[in-house]
């Protein structure tokens, strides 16, 4: 599993370098899943890390709250998620 989450990194980097916010946080947060569920402590380390640099302060728990509204408009409990920075 560490090498699905190094996979989902490099594709949420992908995604962000080509102007694709939405889908670079799909990946980053199914990486945060994955390492959380797993205990990759470097993995999670690396998504704390870079928490700040799209505009999400706040480490890892910008993640979880990140998962958590996808998990709600997904399930049509909240608002459409939009990404916005």
């Amino acid at each position: 599993m560490a090498g699905l989450c190094a996979s989902l990194f490099n594709l949420g980097l992908f995604h962000w370098q080509n102007d694709e916010p939405a889908e670079a946080f799909g990946a980053w947060v199914t990486a945060y899943r994955q390492a959380r569920s797993m205990g990759l402590s470097q993995v999670l380390d690396t998504l704390e890390k870079l928490a700040d640099q799209p505009g999400l302060p706040g480490g890892l728990d910008a993640w979880e709250t990140l998962a958590q509204r996808m998990d709600q408009a997904a399930a049509g409990d909240g608002p459409a998620l939009t990404v916005e920075l």
